[in-house]
């Protein structure tokens, strides 16, 4: 299931959250992928896999507001979706890019948020594969973009001008045995 929702925040809300974080972010020296057998591993990430700033921040408000956006559109249960999860808020500045990836890592995601914040630049298109196919995501300013976490996507290298967006994580509540 994919779902793209636009307009899902005002230009002001992008705007203070821009306002509020892009002098926070640090360049992304690491990441976590998985091998082959499952296992996580950590590994220093060059710029040829990514290449962006990041700071990470909470906002249950907007948590709530993505996932029962999810829940209206999906047959997904919000009594089953663990609700407490952080955003990153990611600065793409002019080369910038992130190359194909999926989002699982040891935490079982299940789904991918991202919020874009702005649409002032050229390239930093977010996209993705589907049936050997690339696609690409809309990308006007406060439009959501919800995916599962398995799919391939990646990010086109900004070619003008600064790539701002909010990405966060959805996974199920983890099972507890009494």
């Amino acid at each position: 299931m994919i779902l793209e929702v636009e307009n899902f925040l005002s230009e002001n809300e992008c705007k203070r959250i821009v306002e509020n974080y892009s002098t926070l972010v640090e360049p992304v020296l690491t990441g976590e992928r998985l091998d082959n057998q499952g296992n996580a591993i950590s590994q220093d990430i060059s710029d040829y896999h990514r290449k962006t700033d990041i700071c990470i921040f909470t906002d249950n408000n907007l948590r709530n507001r993505i996932l029962n956006k999810l829940v209206e559109n999906s047959n997904f249960k919000l009594s089953n979706i663990n609700k407490e999860e952080s955003f990153q808020f990611l600065r793409y500045k002019e080369t910038g890019h992130f190359a194909w990836h999926n989002d699982l890592t040891s935490s079982k995601e299940f789904m991918t948020a991202i919020i874009y914040l702005n649409n002032n630049y050229d390239g930093g298109n977010l996209q993705y594969r589907e049936n050997k196919e690339i696609k690409t995501f809309l990308k006007d300013t406060g439009s959501l973009v919800i995916f599962p976490a398995s799919l391939s996507h990646k990010v086109t290298k900004v070619t003008k001008g600064i790539r701002y967006s909010i990405v966060t994580w959805i996974y199920n509540k983890p099972n507890i045995l009494i």
